[in-house]
């Protein structure tokens, strides 16, 4: 930025006369806080870059094996109660509920599954291209 000079526009100026001074408009401060945002951009792209952690995936996949035991346990319950209903051994009410139990669970392993998917895909190209931009941005 210009700071003010005393001297009048279109003035004769002398050999080694100051004709203008340059203050400094950006703080220190500011500095730092547009490198942390540069770090932090890029730290942001080396995670999408590197993918799922293991940890992730895994967790996902026992995610999948307990929604798949929940199904199990629900189906196989409602392959019990079904013949007990038929006879009136058991209300309408409780078949019900073991029906409904069984959807939900199928359901929850469906989910599961998908989610394990989105796991191991990793982030979306749409997704990187917009952390690059930002790293981009930051600079």
């Amino acid at each position: 930025m210009f700071k003010r000079l005393p001297a009048p526009v279109c003035a004769a100026v002398v050999v080694a006369a100051l004709v203008a001074a340059l203050t400094q408009v950006t703080l220190p401060s500011e500095i730092a806080g547009r490198q942390a945002d540069v770090a932090q951009a890029e730290a942001r792209l080396r995670d999408l870059l590197a993918g799922p952690r293991p940890a992730e995936v895994g967790q996902a996949e026992a995610n999948v094996r307990s929604a798949e035991a929940e199904a199990t346990k629900a189906s196989n319950d409602l392959v019990r109660l079904t013949p007990l209903a038929a006879k009136g051994n058991i209300s309408q009410q409780q078949l019900d509920a073991a029906r409904a139990a069984a959807h939900a669970t199928a359901a929850q392993v469906d989910a599961a599954r998908n989610q394990l998917r989105l796991v191991r895909e990793g982030p979306r190209q749409e997704e990187i291209a917009a952390a690059r931009a930002a790293v981009n941005a930051a600079r």
